[in-house]
Parts: structure tokens; C-alpha cells; sequence
């Protein structure tokens, strides 16, 4: 059930501001799938409603990214990264993905990207 109050929206579970994903979910590599699972992790996780493009950036509430700290073949590391009503960022754990008979896939990535969501505080 709804409850108007204003111009927000809000719905049992559901954030009553906009979430914003900066990472481009668009790429068609392993950054891409990462940004895709994070943001599917969000709103699974906490049940989240996420802006679309710039309607959100002006109200968005908590803008949240992946910081790629070290990145190579066989390795990654990465933390989230938010902001809360655009204060200062704050950073989240760093996890890391390591293989050794293949280079990191999208698979990895994604893997990764739920990792992140499941392991950091973020204030929702």
C-alpha cells in the first residue's frame, strides 16, 4: 500500500527518497555486470527504489558507487563508496576476487558486487 505525503512516495520497505547507482551498468565487460548486481543486490537487499538517470541526482537521498581499488587479470578489489544527502563519501570494507587459472569474469565480478552489498553498512 501507497502513502502520498508531498511529492514522495513510499511503500512498506521501500525508501520514501531515490537511491542513486553511479557505476555504469551499461558496459558490456565484468564493470558492467558488477554495476548490475549491485544494484540488483540493493534492491533485493533493502527493498530500495533506485532513480533513473538525472531525475534523482538534485533529491537522491544516498548516491552509492563501486571504488575499483586494484584491478588486473587474475585480481580485484573493490569497495562501495556513498554519500548521504550529498555529505562527505564514506567507504565501506574492501573485498577482493582472486583467481589463478583464469583471468576475472563477469561471473567473478558479480559475485563481488553481492559480496560488497552484503557485507556494508549502508545507512537504509
Amino acid at each position: 500500500m501507497a502513502e502520498a505525503s508531498g511529492s514522495q512516495t513510499t511503500q512498506a520497505g521501500r525508501s520514501a527518497r531515490p537511491i542513486v547507482v553511479s557505476c555504469n551498468a551499461g558496459n558490456e565487460d565484468w564493470r558492467g555486470a558488477a554495476c548490475r548486481a549491485l544494484k540488483a543486490g540493493l534492491e533485493r537487499r533493502w527493498a530500495v527504489a533506485l532513480a533513473k538517470g538525472d531525475e534523482a541526482e538534485a533529491g537522491a537521498y544516498l548516491a552509492v558507487d563501486i571504488e575499483w581499488l586494484r584491478v588486473e587479470p587474475t585480481f580485484l578489489l573493490a569497495r562501495l563508496v556513498w554519500r548521504v544527502d550529498g555529505g562527505a563519501p564514506q567507504v565501506g570494507p574492501e573485498i577482493e576476487v582472486s583467481v589463478n587459472d583464469r583471468d576475472v569474469t563477469e561471473s567473478d565480478a558479480e559475485h563481488l558486487a553481492e559480496t560488497l552489498v552484503k557485507m556494508t553498512p549502508l545507512p537504509l
